[in-house]
């Protein structure tokens, strides 16, 4: 996609003054980079959600899931999705919010939180 595409893009938004850049040769390079790891993690989505289970203090029955050995890993991965799913404020709410956050949920990767939190106990 050629500047003249972005510009193009601009002006379909209804914003041509808008200055939209990108770093990547393509909106497809763009969006699979989007999708590539972030900071380590599977992607965006996954680092985020290990982030915020490592601040809260709600959370912390994360260490005892992951240790408990009466539970396979993929058990311990549908109890974290479930339990953090049903934290979910906007859960009764239909809204382009809501509607994006489980979009947003749904790519978490709970098989490598669940692991990083065996490794770091």
């Amino acid at each position: 996609m050629g500047a003249s595409s972005y510009v193009g893009l601009a002006n379909a938004i209804g914003r041509p003054d808008y200055p939209i850049t990108l770093e990547c040769a393509t909106v497809a390079e763009y969006a699979e980079a989007s999708l590539e790891n972030y900071e380590g993690w599977t992607n965006y989505e996954t680092w985020c959600v290990n982030l915020w289970l490592n601040k809260e203090t709600s959370f912390q029955w994360l260490t005892q899931l992951t240790n408990n050995p009466e539970l396979t890993d993929y058990q311990k991965c549908e109890v974290l999705k479930n339990e953090v799913e049903a934290a979910n404020p906007l859960i009764e709410s239909e809204s382009i919010y809501s509607d994006l956050l489980v979009a947003a949920m749904s790519s978490v990767d709970w098989v490598q939180i669940i692991q990083s939190a065996q490794e770091s106990t």
